[in-house]
């Protein structure tokens, strides 16, 4: 069944398309409707729709104010706008918020009729990429999973399912951190499909994605608080002589502390991290306790697929656009284009472990007028090119 959720603060309108959809729709199941903004947000957050279907000129927020609150968590509900008004601005923010239809009332029942459909066809097809993309002999996908954990993409609950997805059963465990003194001249490809061969044997395993020289590793048992120290002292004394005795290279590990929820193995992961002395090359900092910077970073964050300029952020919170830059390098250890760029690929990442994996797609939806461009970035900021990823979904 899809969960439509219809928002309108015309009483009239909200049964008109209540018959509609009893008439033309078997396969649906109608939410309780919104009449106001408020209402909007509060039932898409937690009932979750696959259809929204909204008026812009509702009572306190109007509909593109309450579906931008929505957008900040809620990346995947198709929308289906309304209004009387056939506004260019009303349009180009819908189009900026990612709204499937822009329809101008009165709507014509063969219009909507056939935006549902398509819009169904869609979920089908999202559905069945997401099922390939997770499916259990798919390394890339426990990649994806891993850099999620790691760099906090994707919230828990996803987390929790992906993992189940992939029969990935966590009871406890660790990270493991390989740091190579030679990356430049090592075959990291290689690497990891020895290791994906070899490991086995030994324990229950994911391989991460090379983060500079640094190959991170997840161990983990499905027998609770199975991982005791002198395990994983074995088990890096057994990776260090395979990998030595195959590459002729010798790499240093270190392991996190264990732990007994697969939430927390970026503690672990930090941990191992911090007694190798590395700071994460790829993350999203915890806002800072700087109120203007704080309330750029939220902006940035609901706006990201936008075209967002260092000025633009300056005049929202009202301060020199010099200053911004010197609060993005004295608070966050970086200029304000990687930051958003950092973002942005973090985003993409979550989009493709939806199973959304169309390049140009993907680079509209995360900001960027051209592929090639995002590209590289993905590169850059991941360790991998997008057909690195797509070749196994």
């Amino acid at each position: 069944m899809y969960k439509i959720l219809i928002a309108d603060d015309e009483e009239l309108e909200r049964k008109s398309l209540h018959i509609f959809f009893s008439r033309n729709f078997s396969d649906v199941m109608l939410l309780p409707d919104a009449v106001n903004g408020a209402e909007v947000v509060e039932t898409a957050l937690h009932q979750k729709p696959d259809i929204l279907i909204l008026d812009i000129e509702m009572p306190g927020l109007n509909g593109l104010e309450a579906l931008k609150i929505i957008r900040q968590t809620n990346h995947f509900i198709h929308v289906i706008i309304k209004t009387a008004y056939s506004k260019f601005d009303y349009a180009q923010e819908a189009l900026n918020l990612h709204a499937d239809f822009f329809l101008l009332k009165p709507v014509k029942k063969d219009e909507l009729k056939s935006c549902i459909k398509q819009i169904i066809a869609q979920i089908k097809q999202e559905a069945g990429k997401v099922e390939s993309t997770f499916s259990q002999n798919s390394s890339i996908s426990k990649i994806a999973l891993l850099s999620s954990i790691l760099h906090s993409w994707t919230n828990d609950a996803d987390i929790c399912r992906y993992a189940e997805n992939l029969n990935i059963n966590f009871q406890s465990g660790f990270m493991l951190l390989m740091a190579f003194p030679n990356p430049d001249s090592l075959r990291k490809s290689s690497v990891i499909k020895f290791l994906e061969q070899k490991m086995p044997v030994v324990t229950d395993f994911v391989l991460g994605a090379f983060e500079n020289e640094i190959l991170p590793v997840m161990c983990y048992s499905d027998i609770p608080s199975a991982s005791k120290e002198k395990d994983k002292s074995e088990l890096g004394r057994i990776l260090s002589s395979w990998i030595t005795g195959e590459f002729h290279v010798t790499p240093v590990i270190y392991s996190g502390k264990t732990v007994s929820n697969i939430i927390e193995l970026r503690a672990s992961w930090l941990d191992a991290l911090k007694q190798l002395g590395k700071q994460p090359s790829f993350h999203t900092p915890e806002l800072p306790e700087n109120d203007t910077l704080k309330k750029v970073l939220d902006y940035i964050h609901q706006h990201y697929y936008e075209d967002i300029s260092l000025e633009r952020l300056a005049e929202y919170v009202k301060i020199n656009p010099s200053y911004l830059s010197h609060l993005f390098r004295a608070k966050l250890n970086r200029n304000y284009t990687d930051y958003l760029n950092e973002y942005r690929i973090g985003q993409a990442v979550r989009l493709m472990q939806e199973g959304i994996t169309g390049t140009q797609e993907l680079a509209l939806r995360v900001g960027y007028t051209y592929p090639s461009y995002f590209c590289r970035l993905f590169k850059k900021y991941t360790g991998y090119t997008i057909g690195d990823f797509k070749k196994e979904l």
